[in-house]
C-alpha cells in the first residue's frame, strides 16, 4: 500500500490541551497536538519520541504512553489505552481506543483498535423441513367407463353385397321367367289361330253356351 507523503509543517509550536501530563525528557516534533477531554488524562512517560503531526487525544478514559515509546510521524491515537514501553508505531498509524504491548513493532499506515461497528452478518437462510413421505399410499379414483354405444343398423359390407347380388340375380330370373311366359303365350296363341283356320267347326264346339238369365 503507498503511503500518503507527510505535508510540511511551518508551526514548531506544540498544542497541549486539558489534564496533560509530559516527562521533561519526552521529545516532542513540532505541530504535535496533545488533548485530554474533561475526566480524562493523557500520560506522555519520559524517553517518549513522538513524531511531527501526531495527535494523541485522551477520552473517555486515561491515555498512557509509556517510556521509550517511538511515535512515527502523522500517528493519531484517540481514546484510552496503552502504549507499551519500548513499542514503535510506524508513521500515519490510526489506534482507536487500542492497546500496544511494549517492544512491539507496528508498520506504517497500521489500523489498530475499534475500527467502527461490527456489523453482523445476517442470519443464514434456515433449511426447509423435510418432507415426510406417508407409507400409505392412496389409490387413484377409478376412471369413469364410458357409456355402451347404441347398436346401429349398418350391416357389414359383406352382407350388403351378398345381398345385391342376391336381389341381382332374383331380378335377372323374374326377366328370363317373364321372357320365357311371353314366348309361351305368343306361340300358343299362334298355333290355336291356326287351328281354327283349319278347323272352323272346333271353335263352334269349344264355345261354352251361354248361362240363362237367372
Amino acid at each position: 500500500m503507498q503511503l500518503p507523503s507527510l505535508e510540511l509543517i511551518d508551526d514548531c509550536h506544540i498544542y497541549i490541551s486539558g489534564d496533560v501530563i509530559v516527562h521533561p525528557s519526552a521529545a516532542i516534533a513540532p505541530g504535535v497536538l496533545l488533548q485530554a477531554d474533561p475526566g480524562c488524562r493523557l500520560i506522555v512517560a519520559g524517553g517518549v519520541c513522538i513524531g511531527q503531526g501526531s495527535v494523541l487525544h485522551a477520552h473517555q478514559g486515561w491515555l498512557e504512553i509509556e517510556a521509550g515509546v517511538t511515535l512515527g510521524s502523522g500517528v493519531l491515537v484517540v481514546g484510552q489505552g496503552k502504549i507499551g514501553a519500548n513499542a514503535c508505531i510506524g508513521a500515519l498509524t490510526t489506534i482507536i481506543n487500542g492497546s500496544v504491548e511494549p517492544n512491539q513493532i507496528v508498520p506504517p499506515g497500521s489500523l489498530l483498535g475499534e475500527t467502527g461497528r461490527s456489523v453482523s452478518p445476517p442470519p443464514a437462510a434456515s433449511p426447509p423441513p423435510p418432507v415426510r413421505l406417508s407409507a400409505h399410499v392412496e389409490a387413484p379414483p377409478p376412471t369413469p367407463e364410458p357409456p355402451p354405444a347404441e347398436p346401429t343398423d349398418t350391416k357389414p359390407v359383406s352382407e350388403t353385397s351378398n345381398s345385391d347380388q342376391s336381389a341381382e340375380a332374383a331380378k335377372t330370373a323374374d326377366t328370363e321367367t317373364s321372357k320365357q311366359t311371353l314366348t309361351q303365350v305368343y306361340g300358343q296363341a299362334y298355333v290355336e289361330r291356326i287351328m281354327i283356320t283349319m278347323f272352323p267347326h272346333r271353335r263352334s264346339l269349344n264355345q261354352t253356351p251361354p248361362e240363362p238369365p237367372p
